[in-house]
């Protein structure tokens, strides 16, 4: 169960609520400086009448899609240059949704309209799609949100249904006023392939329900029925992007990139932006952030905003401001749209904040949504709260535990939730039992780490027992391997030793491993450093060059001042497990505690793995010496939680932390 009374670092804006107690990254009360002072409810919306709504249309065929579609395609019509400009679509259908809005069953123009206000547009689109034959007839018209009064004459196209991209020009054409040849030509970004237009709308359709695969599946229809058509390859470029899948969607878009839609083309050049161009970390995040703010709107933007701040190095954000201000961006994207996609990293930052009512409210988001893949996420939030009622209705699972072309990032998100070791580990059964193929081994590998972060190494040996040798050449296991503290890393490199350390890329991280442990010894000398002369070894290779020196005597203040930079530009990708620790000590050593703390503290704060509750312990002990024993205190208590049910590896330690913490208890 998580600890309430452990305070977040920063105040949570916006619909992350109720607030925990709170303090700023610089120590100081709320409202702390960068992070937004209200909520998004508390704030009227002003009218704009320059925006305006286009809503799905109301739909008499038996093709439901045409509705939700037809205003899909209609929306980047609307660019701002000449007209208004398009509410994102993902942020009107999610508000239409919960109008009530159906296919079927238009909503009356008064909550129309009162939808178009709640969405800041001066002006709304709404109309209908007709079926007769072969043939569509789409009628449509603008209306003012503030009256509901019609903004001139309705938009009329007739057409045979394979000519859905005609129609569309045609009532585009017609409510905006310009000559049809001229829409025609700007309209680049559509397709006149029927079989690309209709799979692409399908696309559109599962992905904003939150089923990626078979998303994936429409998308690259679409691409196949014409390979000039930009927007499904953006598309698929963005669910590519969000499950870590490997693919080169990204060279796709940027070859097509020009028939992209105004706003579409905006997000991907954040994404992938000009290298040409010389900036900082910092103006590139700024520039993101930017373009947040003037497509304040977008869902998509927020979210993706939000996420290069998760990740961000520590060079960039201070690590204290790093999960606030990612949950204030992902709390506008949420606000305004609630699709799976948008919900990704919520649950990590409300945990790892320690804010347990929006932990709750994300489990019963990905429970309800019934998207394959949130089953793993559902379980864990409802394992963090102790949820009783949630837990027992996923254990009766009515959609596919895990994707079919990634593992639910929930198996991660398990490494390091203070929640009861016995639910969690029944969560990787159930989710096993579900999974066909490689996807098994995946998931052992997992388990072997969750354990393993938990203090439990008997346990992750047997998670893997039996499994397709060898399980640690997982490409994400060896994120995970060491804890930092060399009795317990000896013990594990013993266990798996006889494995051959080839010299390859994909074993870097363990070379690293191992040359750690002979540095530890002081075995300088024994340490095989060709294969940490590669690019992807150099971190590795200078981390250990300085620790030499330190142990010889001969560090400088210039290879000290090297060191401390390449530790703050870590990231998830290139954690090595122990440099932190490292760098801490050395200053330790120095007598500067103050700075020892800082450098401790620069982990990623984007996942976790097994050196996480070892890096709360030493972050409580050099809380001590700098005289902060609250702090200390919730460090420890932290520690505590994930070794609560540790191997007697690890009990000694534990309780005598325990003991401690009691004792300091007792003095204040």
């Amino acid at each position: 169960m998580l600890r309430p009374e452990i305070r977040a670092v920063a105040v949570i804006t916006l619909i992350l609520a109720p607030r925990l107690g709170a303090q700023c990254a610089d120590g100081s009360a709320p409202p702390c400086r960068g992070a937004a002072a209200s909520s998004a409810a508390a704030r009227a919306v002003p009218i704009d009448a320059n925006r305006i709504a286009v809503l799905p249309l109301r739909v008499t065929t038996a093709d439901s899609l045409l509705g939700e579609g037809f205003a899909e395609l209609l929306a980047p019509e609307f660019t701002g240059d000449g007209s208004p400009r398009a509410v994102d679509m993902s942020t009107t259908l999610a508000a239409w949704r919960r109008a009530g809005g159906g296919h079927r069953s238009p909503l009356s123009l008064e909550n129309a309209a009162r939808l178009a206000r709640s969405l800041g547009a001066g002006k709304f689109v709404q109309g209908s799609v007709v079926g007769s034959g072969t043939r569509l007839t789409v009628v449509a018209s603008v209306y003012y949100a503030t009256s509901a009064s019609t903004a001139g004459a309705p938009a009329r196209a007739s057409n045979v249904a394979d000519s859905l991209d005609a129609l569309v020009m045609q009532v585009a054409s017609a409510l905006l006023g310009n000559n049809l040849e001229r829409r025609v030509r700007e309209a680049a970004h559509l397709t006149r392939v029927p079989a690309a237009l209709r799979s692409y709308i399908e696309g559109l359709a599962l992905m904003r329900r939150g089923n990626f695969d078979a998303a994936s599946a429409a998308f690259e229809a679409s691409i196949a029925a014409d390979s000039t058509f930009a927007s499904p390859a953006y598309q698929r470029w963005m669910i590519a992007s969000e499950l870590m899948q490997p693919s080169n969607w990204g060279a796709r878009v940027a070859a097509l990139k020009s028939r992209l839609p105004q706003r579409e083309r905006s997000i991907f050049e954040a994404q992938r932006p000009d290298t040409s161009r010389r900036r900082t970390a910092r103006q590139a995040l700024d520039e993101r952030r930017r373009l947040a703010e003037s497509l304040n709107d977008s869902p998509e933007m927020w979210y993706l905003y939000g996420d290069q701040v998760f990740h961000s190095l520590r060079d960039v954000i201070p690590a204290d401001s790093i999960q606030p201000l990612a949950a204030e961006a992902f709390a506008r994207a949420i606000a305004l749209d609630t699709a799976v996609l948008f919900l990704h990293h919520n649950l990590t930052v409300a945990l790892a904040l320690y804010d347990t009512a929006s932990a709750h409210r994300m489990a019963r988001t990905y429970a309800a949504s019934g998207a394959p893949g949130t089953w793993a996420l559902a379980w864990i939030g409802a394992s963090a709260v102790n949820d009783a009622q949630m837990l027992g209705r996923l254990r009766r699972p009515t959609a596919p535990m895990v994707f079919t072309a990634d593992l639910s990032p929930g198996s991660i998100l398990a490494l390091n939730i203070p929640a009861p070791v016995a639910v969690l580990d029944e969560g990787f059964r159930l989710i096993d039992a579900s999974a066909e193929g490689s996807a098994r081994d995946a998931i052992a590998v997992f388990r072997w780490m969750f354990h393993r972060a938990r203090g439990r190494p008997n346990a992750a040996e047997q998670s893997v027992k039996g499994n397709s040798p060898p399980f640690w050449r997982a490409p994400l296991f060896t994120w995970y391997w060491a804890t930092g503290d060399t009795a317990d890393d000896e013990i594990m490199l013993r266990v798996h030793g006889a494995d051959p350390l080839a010299d390859s890329v994909s074993d870097t991280r363990r070379l690293c491993l191992k040359a750690r442990l002979l540095a530890a010894r002081g075995q300088f000398d024994s340490v095989h450093t060709e294969s940490l002369r590669r690019p992807e070894g150099a971190r590795c290779a200078q981390v250990l060059e300085v620790w030499r020196e330190f142990k010889n005597n001969t560090l400088t203040n210039a290879r000290l001042a090297a060191l401390d930079t390449v530790v703050a530009r870590g990231d998830w990708s290139n954690f090595l497990g122990f440099e932190h620790r490292l760098l801490a000590s050395i200053y330790e050593a120095r007598r500067d505690t103050a700075r020892a703390l800082w450098a401790l503290r620069l982990y990623p704060r984007d996942f976790s793995g097994a050196w996480l509750a070892p890096t709360y312990r030493e972050e409580g002990r050099l809380y001590l010496l700098n005289r902060d024993t609250t702090r200390a205190v919730a460090s420890y208590r932290r520690y505590l939680e994930l070794r609560a049910e540790a191997e007697p590896l690890h009990v000694a330690e534990r309780d005598s932390i325990s003991a401690l913490v009691s004792r300091i208890a007792r003095r204040r």
